[in-house]
């Protein structure tokens, strides 16, 4: 894998993400694919362009110095989905001998 740091170029070896697949980590992503899929699905064509035109008001949060303009379904998704569900209950452990 190749990058740019300060004007100059590096390699380094590319390796695979750890994903713990943790119950947590993928009932987020499960929600956050079905407000994904509902703004696709049930916005119209004039309710997703005044989304895109009230998410390029807003910036995203700056991650690994980047940021810009919402897009309307970042917009939609982040509104719609403001509020935390509630905590999910942990799992069960197997009782030790």
């Amino acid at each position: 894998m190749f990058y740019v740091w300060n004007g100059q170029q590096w390699r380094r070896r590319w390796f695979k993400p750890y994903d713990p697949k943790t119950p947590k980590q993928v009932y987020w992503r499960a929600r956050l694919a079905a407000g994904s899929k509902a703004y696709n699905e049930t916005l119209t064509e004039a309710q997703q362009d005044a989304c895109s035109a009230a998410g390029a008001k807003r910036r995203t949060r700056p991650r690994l110095g980047q940021s810009g303009r919402q897009t309307g379904q970042q917009y939609w998704v982040g509104k719609q989905y403001k509020d935390k569900p509630p905590a999910l209950r942990p799992k069960a452990r197997k009782p030790t001998s």
